[in-house]
């Protein structure tokens, strides 16, 4: 089994021991010197979750961010060592879905990406991942990453 997706019943005991390490580590991880723990405190990640998918389909993840920080931020992609790669897209009036370098997170702004017109996916996903599973996600944002543990239900 590979590290980044814990499958089935030692999900939920994973699950715990991850939420006790980031309650005692005091976040997500750690913000690049670019950036000040002022503005990494001050962004919300709420609702994470990632769809099940087949091996070699993709998988959408979602979430909602809020930005408290006092400055714009932009969210460029998201990633996982369960996919090949990973993609934003937006929902065109007219064009439909259409991947999109990055997108906007104004100050005091909410973007959900559980949304139909704004997602984040998971492409060509490596190995299954099933309902029950957590996976591990890296959300990229300029200047800065940020480590994230998802859990997988539809």
């Amino acid at each position: 089994m590979r590290r980044n997706v814990i499958k089935g019943i030692p999900a939920f005991r994973a699950r715990l021991a991850i939420l006790a390490a980031l309650a005692s580590s005091g976040g997500f991880g750690q913000a690049n010197a670019d950036m000040s723990k002022d503005v990494f405190d001050a962004i919300s990640i709420e609702q994470l979750s990632v769809e099940p998918a087949k091996q070699g389909a993709s998988a959408r993840v979602k979430f909602a961010i809020e930005n408290e920080s006092g400055q714009p931020l932009m969210l460029t992609g998201v990633s996982s060592d369960t996919a090949s790669s990973g993609a934003l897209r937006l929902r065109f009036p007219v064009a439909g879905m259409r991947p999109v370098p990055e997108l906007a997170i104004l100050d005091r702004e909410r973007l959900d990406l559980g949304t139909s017109h704004v997602e984040a996916v998971l492409l060509d996903v490596r190995e299954p991942i099933g309902h029950g599973d957590t996976v591990h996600l890296t959300l990229h944002f300029r200047g800065f990453t940020i480590p994230v543990v998802a859990h997988a239900h539809p």
